[in-house]
């Protein structure tokens, strides 16, 4: 997705800083992002994720097994349609748990709704890529799968390409983001269903999920303490917010800072990070006064919220502003 931002003129780099992540965040394998930096760095990347959509509607089934190998292969492996997206809509925490899938099954029809948990300026830029993968796992098992798509918000430049994949007629601006398939389509068995490899696949997908919810860093659960705080407005000082992160992690300074040490970071690189995320997204959200969002932030100063700003973003707190409008 940062690539082809980056071809549509984006800046990937300031995009992962406003969003207080580096390119070891991004990279590194079956790592997880941050729910507000994940929504931070879509917001950012709205003017120039058209093309991100046309390239994921060129992908076939062996491209979306490249990028996640076991549970495609679970999902291809199962006795009928309706049983591949249940596999899809349970093990989606591989791919990614800031948003939701959900299903609501009807006497003749069953509907999949994507929920954006994010802001509503997102509208469909992201139910679009999960309603493709969906459409795509439907037509291995399905010669021509009939649906119907609706989906919030206007529609993207060149949507007609939507129309053209899904073979239907989009619905734009519609409370609900929908992809709607009959139940005699859904429950068609099938007739290339392993089920003894299914087990196999099943055991692998259920460990790495469990591996996935193992992986929350300690230093994530207190940056994510620390942005909280932040965002109460109740930042009186450095050392007080580190005496209520201790409290509320039920642990002692000295554990706090050797855990963190073993994880290779800090609680003051943490403080860093999240002012730097905390005052980017105030400015990039509305035109609050620079002294509220200093003081919003924890600085005694304007003039030092703007030397800190400026030394971790290169820019000072109203060019960001400014670029971002």
């Amino acid at each position: 997705m940062l690539g082809a931002c980056q071809q549509q003129g984006g800046d990937p780099d300031a995009i992962l800083m406003a969003g207080g992540l580096t390119s070891f965040d991004i990279e590194r394998e079956q790592g997880r992002l941050p729910a507000h930096s994940h929504y931070r760095m879509l917001q950012l990347m709205q003017p120039y994720l058209a093309s991100f959509h046309e390239t994921i509607l060129s992908y076939d089934i062996g491209q979306l097994y490249q990028h996640y190998p076991p549970l495609i292969s679970l999902c291809l492996n199962q006795p009928s349609p309706r049983a591949a997206l249940e596999v899809l809509l349970a093990y989606r925490p591989i791919i990614g748990s800031c948003d939701e899938l959900r299903v609501r099954r009807g006497a003749q029809a069953s509907q999949y709704l994507y929920v954006n948990q994010g802001p509503a300026s997102l509208g469909a830029s992201q139910a679009i890529p999960n309603f493709i993968m969906l459409y795509r796992i439907l037509r291995v098992y399905l010669a021509d799968p009939r649906v119907s798509v609706g989906f919030t918000g206007r529609p993207p430049p060149r949507h007609q390409l939507l129309d053209q994949f899904f073979a239907t007629r989009c619905r734009w601006e519609q409370g609900e983001n929908t992809l709607t398939i009959d139940n005699a389509q859904l429950d068609c068995p099938s007739h290339c269903y392993n089920e003894p490899l299914g087990h196999l696949q099943l055991a692998q997908l259920a460990q790495i999920c469990a591996d996935i919810a193992e992986r929350a860093p300690f230093a994530y659960l207190v940056g994510e303490r620390i942005r909280h705080k932040i965002r109460e407005g109740e930042l009186e000082s450095d050392e007080s917010l580190l005496k209520e992160v201790c409290a509320a992690m039920n642990v002692s300074r000295w554990t706090l800072n050797r855990k963190l040490q073993g994880e290779g970071s800090s609680f003051s690189t943490l403080l860093r990070e999240a002012r730097v995320s905390e005052a980017c997204r105030l400015l990039g959200e509305g035109d609050q006064p620079l002294q509220n969002i200093s003081d919003r932030v924890g600085f005694s100063s304007q003039s030092a919220f703007n030397r800190f700003f400026k030394a971790n973003t290169r820019m000072t707190p109203l060019a960001y502003r400014n670029a971002r409008q």
